[in-house]
């Protein structure tokens, strides 16, 4: 048996509540990945999932870099961290309304928000793919924790404002 890291504290609580709402029927979870890379040391979890009935899919992503990683195992602090993001991506056909939905977002998230617009120009209709991602904790300590359900009620108001 080990002794589970922040990342791992976080993670479980990041699955609770989502599987909670998932087995409630409140949203789909539609993708997840736990991923430890061997060779760099570092970890990465994330969840997908979307709102019944709506075609946005959410996800939020977990990571604890190698430097994080080393000093929680290595002893060298008292308060290890993990670094968190969530995104948005839907496709429409349509481009006028980004700038708004960014904008609310910002507004909404108190945070930056990137966007990146991708589509095939070879095809004659445009089905643009939209992704909204924001950074929204680095350094996110043990102790910080109940921020993780604030973010993630505050996402779920986002995929309901899509």
């Amino acid at each position: 048996m080990f002794d589970p890291t922040a990342f791992d504290n976080m993670k479980t609580l990041l699955e609770g509540m989502i599987y909670d709402d998932d087995l409630h029927g409140d949203i789909k979870v539609i993708k997840r990945e736990d991923v430890v890379n061997l060779a760099r040391m570092n970890r990465v979890f994330t969840i997908g999932f979307k709102l019944s009935g709506k075609d946005v899919e959410a996800l939020m992503k977990l990571e604890m870099q190698n430097s994080q990683l080393y000093e929680e195992l290595l002893g060298k602090t008292k308060d290890p961290s993990c670094n968190l993001a969530v995104s948005f991506h839907y496709q429409d056909t349509h481009l006028f309304q980004i700038q708004t939905k960014q904008e609310w977002l910002e507004q909404y998230l108190e945070k930056e928000v990137n966007v990146i617009v991708s589509y095939n120009p070879l095809q004659e209709e445009r089905d643009y793919n939209i992704s909204f991602l924001v950074p929204m904790a680095e350094g996110l300590k043990e102790d910080e924790m109940e921020l993780l359900e604030v973010i993630y009620e505050k996402m779920i108001v986002a995929l309901q404002q899509f």
